[in-house]
């Protein structure tokens, strides 16, 4: 009996043990990294680094440690250059191993960064390691964190005003960094944004509507995009893009009247053998004309187009009377504008 005793009481003190044990552990878990490992990321200094993985292992992994100053916390990660096809997963984690901010550079035409609002004077650690970690391969990146002197962000309090019919022409450093702009309209009426961007998204809003929102991953020329707007309302323009360095974007903003041909003015109209020949002077804003021939009596005019300042209507009557117009054309984005028709002249055909 008093064996028994003895094994029952081992029996408990083993299992109150196992419990404390148990719970030291759960209160100090192992740690996610070895931060004993961690590089010093020194503010302000750009740094590189070679990776290489087999793609058999637990892949590549690098750790970076750095401390932010007593008198700000805003901070901005870069990492760019990134000569590794799998390209780069980054993650930033205070010292008690909670992540805190994350973001990835997919190749070496890409600059991506994140903008980390941390506390002052305390510990944080970047990691480092593939974006996919069963590819194999070898190359190299660079790393550059920098204080943020100014707290505000690049929206649109930032934004820089731009005119009518003035080219605004920028380029992107990073990736999704973002240019604003701002216009007023001056009048109610269609405006146009006319612009050329390379590989970059364009927006445009008001207040926090969108307007219009265009994507392009491919470079894309003379596009344009038509809004209507009230007289003095204002709208931002906003430019980004993931692709850092080859990405350069240009845009103008024209009002619709602009668009809409001036009135065209006929040359001269002369009679033929069954023909008119008809020329006339250059419109503004015109791409092309509509030359228009009436019969005496007739109701409906019939329409002739030339990309030329003259035009010679055939298979008319002898001896007829017709009268005769012209007014430009101007197409933008598939929408066609017309211009007023200038004076009729009637002429005789022979």
């Amino acid at each position: 009996m008093v064996k028994m005793e003895k094994k029952i009481g081992i029996l408990a003190i083993s299992s109150f043990l196992i419990v404390i044990l148990a719970l030291l552990i759960s209160a100090h878990p192992a740690k996610a990294f070895d931060d004993s490992k961690a590089v010093n990321l020194e503010i302000g200094k750009k740094i590189t680094e070679k990776a290489t993985q087999t793609g058999t292992d637990e892949g590549y992994s690098k750790l970076f440690e750095f401390k932010t100053s007593n008198k700000t916390g805003l901070y901005n990660l870069t990492l760019a250059n990134a000569d590794f096809d799998p390209g780069f997963a980054v993650e930033i984690f205070d010292s008690n191993e909670v992540k805190v901010d994350d973001f990835y550079c997919y190749n070496i035409h890409e600059r991506s960064n994140t903008n980390l609002k941390l506390n002052r004077n305390t510990v944080y650690y970047v990691e480092v390691k593939p974006y996919d970690s069963e590819r194999s391969g070898t190359g190299t990146y660079s790393l550059l964190l920098e204080e943020i002197k100014d707290e505000e962000p690049d929206d649109y309090k930032t934004a820089k005003t731009v005119t009518m019919n003035k080219n605004v022409k920028g380029e992107i450093n990073m990736s999704w960094e973002e240019d604003w702009f701002k216009f007023v309209a001056p009048k109610k009426g269609f405006y146009y944004i006319k612009f050329n961007d390379k590989n970059s998204r364009i927006s445009v809003y008001d207040d926090d509507v969108v307007l219009m929102d265009a994507n392009y991953y491919s470079n894309r020329t003379n596009d344009f995009y038509k809004l209507p707007l009230e007289k003095d309302q204002l709208i931002y323009i906003m430019s980004t893009s993931a692709y850092a360095k080859e990405n350069g974007y240009w845009f103008i903003i024209r009002n619709a009247d602009i668009a809409k041909p001036l009135k065209a003015k006929l040359k001269s109209v002369k009679a033929g053998k069954k023909r008119l020949t008809v020329k006339f002077k250059k419109a503004k804003y015109a791409k092309k004309y509509q030359v228009a021939v009436k019969k005496k009596g007739a109701k409906k005019w019939k329409k002739y187009t030339s990309k030329k300042l003259a035009y010679t209507v055939k298979k008319l009557v002898k001896g007829k009377k017709y009268s005769v117009r012209v007014r430009g054309v101007n197409v933008i984005d598939k929408d066609v504008y017309y211009g007023p028709w200038s004076k009729t002249k009637t002429v005789k055909v022979k």
